[in-house]
């Protein structure tokens, strides 16, 4: 007996039942039709057994839940097999002896297996053949005459209910058999079904593990990166406060000799140049500063449009279009754009460094467009980070240039990475600093390229309801000049003290300059005075903000300036926030100083607060 899946199982014995049904409906026939030959020929035994096996058919019908499978199989196949060779050895081919062997081969093969179907054949086709052979020998004598029986109207009805019986029996095969196929059919849909839902599911887990693993990966390149920014960035931290304290002379005794010199002497131009080279250097300083992360502080309320006009007015832009004669510069700004808090400085360097990185890209000739709009998104996904929900102000630069390969793009933003031309292209910090100034500002930075077309890069700021300040009024070189005021100098490098002093006693103040902060306290424990000068960063001893402290402990409301070679950091918010002024970043020039020192005097004579803006503020 052939071995089967327990559904193949499942299946058969439900073809045994249906079997078993179609048996105990289509018996009846096969009774009838040797019971009918009672009129032809008499009585005769065969008449008899078919009524027994069809009472065991009956019985087992009925009794089929006490009895297994295989019992019930074996039964309702033996049983056509004994109909047939009753009905051979009684009638010869003359009954329906064949249709029952052929029952039989038919059932052992849909209930058993294909192999007991074969083995059903070939024991059908042997009893054919020997009974046949015994009829032939005379062993089977037929006693009955078989034209009379042929004549009568006996036979025609045996072979209806034959017929009956055979269709029946097919029927019930190729129905049950399609019935089950069908739902065979059915339960492999339903089964792809799942499978198909199973399979999405998977590519969906799969598709999420993936992304999980490549956000996993983009993160570890992430932190890699911040740790080396970090890095860098406190080595420029270090290295650019020192270079700040030099520049301050390189940018500051210029300006003090230029205003000694006949504006016809020969001196002039060479001093302007070491002004201007200094002033340049103090820039590049600057992204450094920026490149190190300190924050800004977001004090201004500005327009975007007033960085870009500015820009393109500026001695930068000139020289850019020097540079690159083919290339032209198209602006195209929202008229109705929100403002945001940033800072001016930092947002025109963002501006001349992607100019100048567009400007690069083309060079035989296109067209730059700088654009300004407001924005409300929702969440939208960019190339490095996810934007988030709200209401911005975008500054885009396009160009239509040379594009960025894919394995530069992913570097573009790394410090001093470049691909532009040597002599012309400055440091390699500008996209390092245009990104970093570009999260200082709680922005956004998205970048598109395609090689051989161009690049745009598209800058996300929050925008704010905030009003900008009144634009102040122009001040006249003679009403920087100081009349006596008293100012103390605290810095803790004496090449600084000294240009300070200078400056201010030039201008017409009284100065003190010390080392230290413990000094200054010192100082003021016998002293005032009506301004105060502080570095930021003093080593050894104590800092810009705790000698404010100390001396506003001994004299509250003291007025004071911060000067500082870093950029703005914690500390220095601390400071403003604790009753100094305002700070000035080294290297400073002359009019830069004098503004911020007479500022602060004249807020002291006419009382005005912190938050007041006055004339100097």
């Amino acid at each position: 007996m052939s071995k089967c899946s327990p559904k193949i199982q499942i299946m058969r014995d439900q073809q045994l039942t249906q079997g078993m049904k179609a048996a105990a409906i289509l018996g009846p026939f096969a009774v009838l039709s040797s019971l009918s030959r009672v009129f032809a020929i008499g009585w005769h035994r065969i008449m008899l057994v078919h009524i027994i096996l069809y009472l065991i058919v009956l019985g087992i019908v009925l009794f089929k839940s006490r009895l297994s499978y295989y019992f019930r199989a074996f039964a309702i196949v033996i049983i056509p097999f004994l109909l047939g060779v009753a009905a051979l050895t009684s009638w010869g081919l003359m009954a329906f002896g064949l249709v029952s062997l052929y029952s039989f081969c038919i059932l052992a093969t849909i209930l058993i297996g294909t192999r007991e179907g074969l083995v059903a054949s070939i024991i059908s086709m042997a009893t054919i053949a020997i009974i046949g052979g015994c009829v032939h020998a005379g062993i089977i004598v037929f006693r009955f005459n078989f034209e009379q029986f042929l004549d009568s109207p006996t036979s025609w009805l045996s072979a209806v209910l034959a017929m009956a019986l055979s269709a029946g029996i097919v029927v019930f095969a190729l129905g049950t058999a399609h019935a089950q196929v069908a739902e065979l059919v059915n339960t492999l849909e339903r089964q792809n079904e799942e499978l198909l839902k199973s399979n999405l599911l998977l590519r969906s887990e799969i598709a999420k593990r993936v992304q999980a693993e490549e956000d996993r990966r983009k993160y570890e390149n992430r932190l890699r990166d911040a740790e080396k920014m970090e890095a860098i960035g406190a080595l420029a931290g270090g290295v650019a406060h020192d270079l700040n304290n030099i520049l301050g002379c390189i940018v500051g005794y210029p300006d003090l000799l230029l205003e000694e010199l006949p504006a016809q002497s020969p001196l002039r131009g060479t001093i302007e140049i070491i002004k201007k080279s200094g002033i340049k250097a103090a820039a590049i300083i600057y992204d450094m500063l920026t490149l190190a992360r300190r924050r800004i502080e977001l004090s201004d309320v500005i327009t975007l449009n007033s960085v870009v006009s500015e820009y393109c007015t500026s001695p930068e832009f000139e020289t850019l279009k020097q540079f690159h004669p083919l290339v032209e510069v198209e602006i195209s700004t929202d008229p109705e754009l929100m403002n945001i808090r940033g800072s001016l400085f930092h947002l025109s360097r963002v501006i001349m460094n992607l100019v100048s990185n567009a400007a690069e890209a083309i060079p035989d000739g296109g067209r730059i467009v700088i654009s300004t709009k407001n924005r409300t998104i929702g969440n939208l996904k960019g190339r490095w980070e996810e934007i988030k929900e709200g209401s911005y102000v975008i500054l885009s630069v396009e160009d239509t240039g040379t594009g960025i390969p894919g394995k530069d793009l992913e570097k573009i933003f790394e410090p001093f990475y470049s691909k532009k031309k040597l002599g012309r292209s400055g440091t390699g910090l500008g996209m390092a600093v245009v990104w970093g100034s570009v999260k200082d500002h709680n922005g956004y930075i998205d970048v598109s390229s395609v090689e051989g077309k161009g690049t745009k890069f598209t800058l996300y700021f929050p925008s704010t309801e905030e009003q900008m300040a009144p634009v102040q009024s122009p001040y006249l070189r003679a009403d920087l000049r100081g009349r006596g005021e008293s100012i103390v100098i605290v810095d803790d490098v004496q090449e600084q003290r000294e240009i300070i002093s200078r400056i201010l006693r030039d201008l017409g103040y009284s100065v003190q300059a010390f080392s230290s902060g413990e000094e200054a306290v010192e100082y003021f424990r016998r002293a005032s005075a009506d301004l105060l000068i502080l570095d930021m960063l003093m080593e050894p001893g104590i800092d810009g903000l705790e000698t404010y402290r100390r001396i506003a402990e001994l004299h509250p409301g003291q007025r004071a300036i911060i000067t500082t070679g870093f950029a703005e950091t914690a500390r220095l918010s601390e400071a403003l926030k604790s009753g100094v002024g305002r700070y000035l970043k080294k290297p400073f020039l002359v009019d830069e100083i004098s503004l911020a020192v007479r500022a602060e005097l004249e807020k002291r004579l006419s009382g005005q607060n912190e938050s007041s803006p006055g004339l100097w503020n």
